[in-house]
């Protein structure tokens, strides 16, 4: 049972309560409950990428990455981080206006030969 408890603590899933007298007094913490809802692949996940990314990433790639949703994630991470260096567009650009804007019909014909990829609408 001690091992177990050592367990929560060390996972930072309880923590000790301030408010009660007893030292022994704990309670669950915003990661342990997050850790009840999603379970163990979540808390696996979180250890994994257990680093600060770039905002786009944040709100794109992590949430994929915490679902367990990998492929999608690293699909994700790559058109926003390579799609945006390779066209040399600006950080405000996110989603479909990037796409649109690094494989959609160049604004100056002399840059049609520097783009590489076709956007088709459907």
């Amino acid at each position: 049972m001690s091992e177990a408890w050592g367990w929560l603590q060390a996972k930072c899933l309880i923590a000790w309560t301030v408010d009660q007298s007893t030292v022994e007094a704990s309670t669950t913490t915003r990661r342990g409950r997050e850790f009840l809802c999603h379970g163990a692949r979540w808390l696996r996940a979180v250890e994994r990428l257990g680093v600060d990314l770039v905002s786009e990433l944040e709100f794109t790639a992590r949430p994929q990455f915490l679902r367990g949703d990998y492929e999608t994630a690293a699909l994700t991470a790559m058109k926003e981080v390579e799609v945006r260096r390779r066209a040399g567009l600006s950080d405000s650009l996110v989603g479909t206006k990037l796409m649109q804007e690094a494989f959609g019909p160049p604004k100056n014909p002399s840059d049609q030969a520097s783009r590489s990829g076709v956007m088709t609408l459907t």
